[in-house]
């Protein structure tokens, strides 16, 4: 979440600049420095949205998605879209990671890819400066 906040406030006050997708994930991976392969593992959702008239993100989260045992992602970015000035925007951020106790019973309910990792989700808004 920490990375999430950092990269979201530079392209908050990152006027007019547009951020591909894979340049806000490195920059949250910046921030997120406990997590391997960060890179590989980091998918983004940006979805602009009218806070007077909100609707809801999808259900599902778009995380990367690779093939049992392969390092490269199969699946291609769900939705990115930068707001346009004042807009609201949504950013949905999921990282896959192995953990810790893969096998414990601790009543946790865990959403894994096919090679066995956890999701773990972060969402941010913000709103668009004006350009």
């Amino acid at each position: 979440e920490r990375g999430l906040d950092i990269a979201m406030r530079e392209v908050r006050i990152g006027t007019g600049a547009q951020y591909p997708h894979d340049e806000i994930r490195d920059m949250i991976c910046e921030g997120a420095v406990i997590f391997d392969d960060c890179q590989a593992n980091l998918r983004l959702e940006m979805i602009p949205n009218d806070p007077r008239s909100y609707s809801e993100l999808p259900a599902e989260v778009d995380c990367a998605n690779q093939a049992a045992g392969a390092l490269d992602v199969i699946n291609p970015v769900r939705r990115f879209e930068m707001g346009s000035s004042n807009e609201l925007v949504i950013v949905r951020a999921c990282m896959l990671y192995d953990p810790v106790f893969p096998t414990s019973q601790l009543a946790l309910q865990r959403t894994t890819d096919l090679n066995g990792k956890s999701a773990l989700v972060a969402v941010s808004a913000f709103t668009q400066e004006p350009r």
